[in-house]
């Protein structure tokens, strides 16, 4: 059973939708600049753990993502945060985050996300380190 653990470093960014703009032809359909540099800056670092072949089966994903503490925070807020007590309840989603991952995988680490078919221990936590930390677990049939 194959196991890829790897560290994105940076702050966890969402999946976002297509913007859409009407041309001469009709109605165009594109990613953002920002959106195509953070998909290149996670695909890049996947790469790196990339196995030999795609991972075919059944899959466990596991996406810890710390984002930072807000700057604004009390100094007790920032401890609390740190240690777990706070957990992020805003914007953006834990699926949203997930999903942008999900998606720079495929035909990286994995031939489809529909392969995955368990989150694990994934979630939303502080840290004055934001990355995201990633465990692939190929499942036994």
């Amino acid at each position: 059973m194959a196991e890829i653990k790897f560290t994105i470093i940076g702050e966890p960014a969402t999946q976002q939708r297509f913007r859409a703009a009407a041309t001469k032809k009709g109605i165009r359909t594109y990613k953002t600049r920002s959106q195509k540099a953070g998909e290149r800056w996670i695909g890049i670092q996947m790469l790196q753990h990339a196995p030999e072949y795609l991972l075919t089966g059944p899959l466990s994903l596991t996406a810890r993502l710390f984002r930072s503490i807000p700057a604004s925070w009390s100094k007790e807020k920032k401890d609390d945060a740190r240690n777990g007590r706070i957990r992020p309840t805003s914007v953006p989603d834990l699926s949203n985050l997930i999903k942008n991952v999900e998606d720079v995988g495929n035909k990286i680490l994995w031939r489809d996300d529909a392969q995955i078919v368990d989150f694990g221990d994934s979630g939303k936590w502080y840290s004055d380190r934001p990355r995201t930390e990633i465990i692939v677990k190929e499942l036994l049939l």
